[in-house]
């Protein structure tokens, strides 16, 4: 759950679901069960409006995207470090993978099946920092 997520305990969440117009009646009649399981206040966004700032995004699928307002409802200093020591591991994970695949010895060696993980190992690496750059920018926003 996004309250996992970010380690947001005993205390009532807000949540703003984005939803695009065809299914806002189903959210609508869904939302006090949805503030019951959730553990949090929900609200249903008009298609014309943005969450407030401070919230994080969580993309259910591409007609539903909910938002967690995270602004003093979490340390986010500590959510900084924590994202700032996964981003390290991270970016040193990913120069060794681009190391190996730079060996020629390697490229020439390995078989088809390994080159190919590999390959894919390096692109999911460099999303990953991608994604936890905007985790560290969105977490410094809320101090």
């Amino acid at each position: 759950s996004l309250k996992a997520d970010y380690n947001v305990t005993g205390k009532e969440v807000k949540f703003f679901l984005a939803v695009d117009d065809a299914r806002r009646d189903v959210i609508e009649g869904c939302k006090s069960d949805m503030n019951v399981l959730g553990g949090g206040l929900v609200n249903v966004l008009n298609s014309n409006e943005e969450p407030p700032k401070g919230c994080s995004m969580s993309i259910v699928d591409g007609h539903l995207n909910v938002h967690i307002l995270l602004k003093g409802a979490i340390d986010a200093a500590a959510h900084i470090k924590k994202a700032e020591k996964s981003y390290a591991a991270t970016e040193k994970l990913l120069a060794s993978t681009t190391k190996k695949l730079n060996t020629p010895r390697f490229v020439e060696n390995a078989p088809e099946a390994v080159l190919k993980e590999t390959k894919a190992k390096a692109v999911d690496l460099q999303a990953k920092l991608e994604k936890l750059k905007e985790q560290v920018e969105e977490f410094k926003s809320l101090l």
